[in-house]
């Protein structure tokens, strides 16, 4: 009876995930021939150039304006799509100046966000059976809250980008926190820091993580540091990047990757709807300006040096400001830094293997 009993919770759990996972591949799909951003042509024209260039020329291939901006191991993955979309529609993968679409090619990428889904699907739900032992309603409607977010949903299926796969990678950097795994933690935020970048914001929420629970024994009050952790760990993700980079190092052309990761030309705020705090800064200071040129007439405010915020949609351009302060990377960088200082101090303080302020603060 016991074996009935067990086998039967299996059975239902296992028809649990699979309704979940074809109910929400169904509602995906049903977003193929809605409309799709400039991105859609992004990740097409990186196919592009993943199969037509030599790997040295990834970092400095610029027919198309859509340049390859992300890190090499988010390049790899479009190299391995690649493989597939030529066998869908072979004009994809050409590189041209102008954007290129066909129905096989807008099914193919679509599809191929909804597969990657899978990451995020795997990584939830090993996440919540961390925290919610019986596999009961309260777990199911935490994994279809997540799972169906509806600004992911967005974002990925009618906008198009790659979040559910990326966001999976993060959460599953959440269980290994969580599990006491630490140094496959740490392992697994380096590949996420060379598959999109963007995550390097999270970098001092990690390393504090990682210090204090992987580098440090004994007692909460007194640890105790461990050289020998210290330096398993670092050498272990060092190997991330190089494995990662290695091909621009060897070869003395990381500079080309490394500025196209990280064009501090484009200025806090390379397009006008780009949503930040400093797109609010950005406003203001052209709002400061435009009151200044209607109560003095007869003197001219300096103006955003910016087409991109003016009034060319999406275009990059660099960005200063007329009125306020001109915020350097610098300066930025250093205002980051002191907001993120109280919550560090709190992961410091954590309990062990307890991942909640780590995910706050994320």
């Amino acid at each position: 009876c016991l074996f009935f009993f067990g086998s039967s919770c299996l059975h239902l759990l296992c028809m649990a995930s699979m309704l979940l996972l074809v109910f929400a591949s169904a509602l995906k799909l049903l977003l193929v021939p809605t409309y799709h951003s400039t991105d859609f042509e992004v990740h097409r024209n990186w196919l592009a150039i993943t199969h037509s260039v030599p790997l040295h020329e990834w970092y400095t291939e610029a027919t198309s304006q859509w340049t390859l901006d992300y890190p090499p191991f988010f390049a790899w993955f479009e190299f391995i799509l690649g493989f597939v979309g030529g066998q869908v529609d072979p004009e994809m993968l050409k590189l041209r100046y102008d954007e290129y679409e066909s129905p096989a090619t807008i099914l193919f990428q679509r599809v191929s966000v909804i597969v990657m889904d899978v990451v995020l699907y795997y990584a939830l739900y090993r996440y919540f059976s961390f925290h919610i032992r019986e596999r009961g309603v309260r777990f199911w409607i935490h994994m279809c809250v997540t799972f169906l977010q509806p600004g992911l949903l967005l974002v990925d299926h009618v906008h198009f980008q790659y979040n559910g796969f990326l966001f999976g990678v993060l959460v599953l950097c959440f269980c290994y926190f969580q599990e006491g795994q630490t140094l496959k933690a740490g392992i697994t935020f380096a590949i996420l820091l060379n598959l999109k970048h963007i995550f390097i914001y999270m970098l001092p929420a990690a390393f504090v993580w990682l210090l204090r629970h992987h580098c440090f024994d004994g007692p909460e009050d007194a640890p105790t540091f461990r050289l020998s952790k210290f330096l398993g760990l670092g050498l272990s993700v060092l190997s991330v990047f190089f494995v990662s980079l290695a091909p621009w190092l060897l070869t003395g052309r990381i500079e080309n990757v490394l500025e196209r990761l990280f064009p501090w030309g484009r200025g806090l705020c390379h397009a006008y709807w780009a949503p930040n705090f400093w797109a609010l800064y950005n406003v203001a200071d052209k709002g400061v300006c435009t009151a200044f040129q209607t109560i003095h007439e007869h003197r001219e405010c300096p103006k955003l040096a910016s087409k991109g915020l003016v009034g060319a949609g999406s275009t990059v351009a660099t960005a200063t400001h007329g009125a306020l302060w001109s915020v350097t990377p610098t300066m930025s960088l250093l205002l980051v830094a002191l907001s993120m200082g109280g919550m560090v101090l709190c992961i410091w303080r954590s309990p062990r293997h307890d991942s909640r302020q780590l995910v706050l603060s994320f």
